[in-house]
């Protein structure tokens, strides 16, 4: 951390709900990568509805959430969650912003061909 610019390490608070015991048994073994990372991190249980308004809104250092496919094409998961355009309540709550992987979104949004878009969300698989 102290080489990234942050010799006092960070503190991240993580959201979840408390609902979901798969993604709670994940807390165990994440310590020890966040202690070995400097990381002072604590847990924050909240109902799903604040959980994710504070993700919607840019308020959550980070939270654990599911995302379900409307159908099964890659365009229903890269373009909510990665697309810039789809900031905060259009789906992509990191804000995950990059000219190159929108670029190639749109292309792959605006082909015909199925196996030139798999090849393109292929590629936007690997930049993500």
């Amino acid at each position: 951390m102290a080489g990234a610019g942050y010799p006092n390490g960070i503190d991240v608070r993580l959201w979840r709900t408390g609902t979901n015991l798969e993604l709670s048994r994940w807390r165990r073994p994440s310590r020890r990568s966040w202690r070995a990372w400097e990381c002072g991190w604590s847990w924050s249980s909240a109902d799903a509805s604040s959980q994710r308004e504070a993700a919607r809104k840019g308020e959550a250092d980070m939270v654990i959430l599911d995302w379900w496919a409307d159908y099964p094409d890659a365009d229903n998961f890269l373009y909510p969650l990665f697309y810039s355009g789809s900031f905060g309540p259009g789906g992509n709550y990191a804000f995950y912003s990059d000219p190159g992987t929108d670029s190639l979104i749109l292309r792959a949004r605006r082909t015909t061909d199925d196996a030139a878009r798999t090849t393109l969300y292929r590629r936007i698989d690997e930049r993500v």
